[in-house]
């Protein structure tokens, strides 16, 4: 298997995207290499789970994973992209592609070419 070279020399940047990280290869697939790792902001406004009786709504499963913030620090890495390819994980509210996708289409228009 040929290794996937840096986005300094191919331009390809890989993004694999979930609610709680996003791990962007930018310097290739070699073993050994490390992904760049983003995080979504922690938001202090919402109750801790501490009771088995609490509900669903109170553990984030009503909350929007991705936001603006988080969106726009994994745009922020893969502005030397020539090509991006993005593995997601989940579906509906949970698609981290849709939701990076429809950001990059709205604000950054020069990233989203495919």
């Amino acid at each position: 298997m040929k290794a996937v070279s840096s986005v300094g020399q191919a331009g390809l940047a890989l993004v694999v995207i979930a609610h709680n990280e996003c791990r962007i290869f930018i310097h290739g697939l070699m073993p050994g290499s490390k992904p760049l790792l983003v995080e979504p902001p922690i938001h202090s406004g919402k109750k801790k789970y501490e009771n088995v009786r609490d509900g669903q709504s109170h553990r984030g499963h009503d909350e929007d994973k991705f936001t603006h913030e988080y969106l726009e620090s994994i745009a922020h890495q893969l502005h030397d992209a020539k090509k991006i390819l993005v593995l997601p994980h989940g579906t509906g509210k949970s698609n981290g592609f849709g939701a990076l996708s429809e950001h990059l289409k709205k604000h950054h228009p020069t990233l989203k070419r495919g």
